[in-house]
Formats: C-alpha cells, sequence, structure tokens
C-alpha cells in the first residue's frame, strides 16, 4: 500500500511537471511560429519539434531540401512501363515521425486535406501513396510558414 501511495504522489509530481514545461513551451512557440501554428493539426509541441528539427528560417533553400531533410522528398521506384514513387527511409526521422502526425491528424479532422486524399485516390493512387502526396503537400506548408517573419523568443 505504501509503495503504491509513493508511486501516485511521484506520477502527480510528473504530471505537474510535464504541465509546467508544456506551458513554457507554449509561451514560446507561439511568438516564434505563428504561421506554423495556423497549419491545421500542428499544436505547439509539435511546432516545437518542427521548430528544433528543421532549424531557421533561412537553413532550406527550398520546400524540396526541407523534403529531402526530413526524408519526405519522394523516390522514384519505376519498373517498366510502371512509374511508381515511395517515401525516402533517410533523412531526419524525427521531423518525419511529426510530420506523419499531422497528416494523420488532418486526415481524420480537416476537410481539405479529405478531400485532397480523395483526389489522389480517385485517381488511382493506393491509400499509402495518396498520404505520402498529403506530406509532401504539408512540408511545402510547413516551408512557407517557416520562411514568414518570426519573432525572436527572448528569455525571462
Amino acid at each position: 500500500m505504501r509503495i503504491c501511495r509513493e508511486l501516485l504522489l511521484r506520477i502527480g509530481e510528473l504530471t505537474r511537471a510535464i504541465d509546467a514545461l508544456r506551458k513554457e513551451i507554449a509561451l514560446r512557440v507561439r511568438p516564434m511560429a505563428p504561421a506554423l501554428l495556423a497549419i491545421s493539426g500542428v499544436g505547439e509541441l509539435v511546432a516545437a519539434r518542427i521548430l528544433v528539427e528543421a532549424g531557421g528560417p533561412g537553413r532550406f533553400t527550398s520546400d524540396a531540401a526541407l523534403a529531402r531533410h526530413a526524408g519526405c522528398a519522394p523516390i522514384e521506384v519505376s519498373s517498366g512501363r510502371t512509374r511508381r514513387h515511395r517515401l525516402s527511409r533517410l533523412g531526419n526521422r524525427k521531423l518525419n515521425a511529426t510530420l506523419h502526425v499531422v497528416v494523420l491528424t488532418q486526415a481524420r479532422v480537416h476537410p481539405p486535406a479529405r478531400a485532397y486524399l480523395a483526389k489522389k485516390r480517385a485517381e488511382g493512387k493506393s491509400n499509402k501513396e495518396a498520404f505520402r502526396c498529403l506530406k509532401r503537400h504539408l512540408v511545402r506548408a510547413v516551408f512557407r510558414a517557416l520562411q514568414e517573419p518570426q519573432v525572436v523568443a527572448v528569455s525571462p
């Protein structure tokens, strides 16, 4: 019984610490990346991860360079008359995973993303290929958001 109480107290302490850190991250990210936060499915924690993994706004010269860095640039795997693409397994896996979470969120709740997926499926693409296209589309939006002027956060 004593062990259970101690574990519950520790869980409470950790939960409070996590909440405090989330609030601090939110306070620092909001002024730095308002355009990034305007993208559907991107919250403060996801925006912070994108900023950390992608670096500053001048790091990439084009959205294709960012897609290559994130491992979202399609690689052609054609054979004969069949033209196909797949996602790269290279690149920054943390950034790729973060973008994947945003794509899944958009596919579930964002009407334009749902319409885009439906259009790609109507073109004959598989579900996986449609999601690859949506992720590449998202990288373009993230690149544009990173190019917007950002306010530099000053530490208190």
